[in-house]
């Protein structure tokens, strides 16, 4: 008798135990942004409005500021939705949905700031860039007939490219660049394999390269590290 009390009393008190308080939302939620990086700003579909750098980040407003030597911002209507595109400190992409609490030429401020799930199906780090470079028709052997284009980011395994000229997905091209000035060109083959169009009537292609030989390897993985640090330090000056 005595036992099946003890036993009724110890269930009660364990169902009778109050739960505990659901914590807080903790702001190490949002990310912990590489002030080495550029942020880029874009539309809530995802359509490129600029880039800059972290001039200002708290809990809940960051700050975007414009990198010297590059053009005004476009002036934002307050309240607009918007996405931010970065990197973390250890080079991880992040993808924040925000709303402009301020905009002017020089300076972007946005509040409201929630982490949106990013799923990074690539092996290798994306670094952005604003290169000019070339597209070539796989016929083109002697690289007579450059397509103009423009590269966004680039990694060891492909490329975001923007050009005028239409390609479907699938398409083979060899595309020729050079990302440090007098460093040497370039000229790595693939194929598209995303392709969207742009509000300015360009198109924005994702780049898959072709299996790189261990030269090339070596020569873009040095690129990108020389990238990386001078856009450590452009930014961070």
């Amino acid at each position: 008798m005595a036992l099946e009390f003890l036993k009724r009393l110890i269930f009660k008190e364990v169902e009778e135990e109050p739960l505990p308080a659901p914590q807080e939302e903790s702001e190490s939620r949002l990310p912990n942004i590489n002030p080495g990086m550029p942020l880029d700003l874009l539309t809530k579909d995802g359509d490129a409005l600029f880039t800059g750098k972290l001039s200002n980040y708290r809990k809940d407003s960051l700050s975007i500021e414009r990198i010297a030597g590059t053009l005004n911002f476009p002036i934002l209507e307050k309240g607009r939705l918007v996405k931010v595109h970065g990197y973390t400190q250890d080079l991880e992409p992040f993808n924040l949905k925000a709303r402009v609490v301020e905009s002017n030429m020089v300076s972007c401020t946005l509040g409201d700031l929630e982490l949106i799930p990013y799923i990074n199906y690539r092996e290798n780090i994306r670094h952005p860039v604003s290169t000019l470079a070339g597209f070539y028709s796989m016929e083109d052997t002697y690289l007579s007939w450059p397509q103009e284009c423009e590269i966004r980011d680039i990694s060891l395994g492909g490329a975001c490219v923007i050009s005028a000229s239409t390609y479907e997905v699938g398409t083979p091209l060899k595309l020729r660049l050079e990302l440090i000035k007098d460093g040497g060109h370039m000229t790595l083959r693939g194929k598209i394999v995303r392709a969207k169009k742009l509000e300015d009537g360009r198109s924005e292609y994702g780049f898959l390269f072709a299996q790189l030989r261990q030269t090339q390897v070596n020569y873009l993985n040095n690129d990108l590290q020389s990238l990386q640090k001078e856009t450590e330090k452009k930014l961070l000056n």
